[in-house]
């Protein structure tokens, strides 16, 4: 079944904002960021409608990584993400155990010695109907 249902609003437009952090003090430091917080998904690879190829380009490999300041928001990071009905994201047959998984690989040179953190992350939309199980996994927390 690799139809484009209302399922696939299950993530189309997950437009992830993946990783925008900002620092609490007085003056706010993006240190890096994927997309822009524009209620686009034009600057993702995939957009804006070419959801099916998700397995084509290889986005569901666990192995598969976005390096900020190496990788390329437009070839390496998709707009959309299939949820467990999605059969074209790869997951129908094995919906309930198997996710997709996006890894966000960044360095510091060098790390404030005080200081709060703050992850921001945008999510454009999502399938109410089925809705998505989103985990941030950061060091292993």
């Amino acid at each position: 079944m690799t139809r484009f249902n209302k399922s696939w609003i299950s993530l189309i437009s997950i437009i992830f904002i993946a990783g925008t952090f900002f620092s609490c003090q007085p003056k706010n430091k993006t240190l890096w960021q994927i997309g822009e917080s524009d209620n686009s998904a034009a600057e993702f690879s995939l957009a804006p409608d070419e959801y099916n190829r998700f397995l084509e380009k290889d986005f569901e490999w666990e192995d598969r990584f976005f390096m900020v300041g190496v990788s390329e928001t437009k070839t390496d990071w998709p707009y959309v993400l299939p949820g467990p009905a999605d059969s074209w994201g790869g997951t129908s047959g094995t919906a309930g155990w198997r996710s997709h998984t996006l890894s966000i690989l960044f360095g510091l040179e060098k790390l404030p010695k005080k200081g709060e953190w703050k992850l921001v992350i945008d999510l454009a939309n999502c399938n109410r109907e089925e809705p998505p199980v989103f985990k941030v996994t950061i060091k292993g927390r």
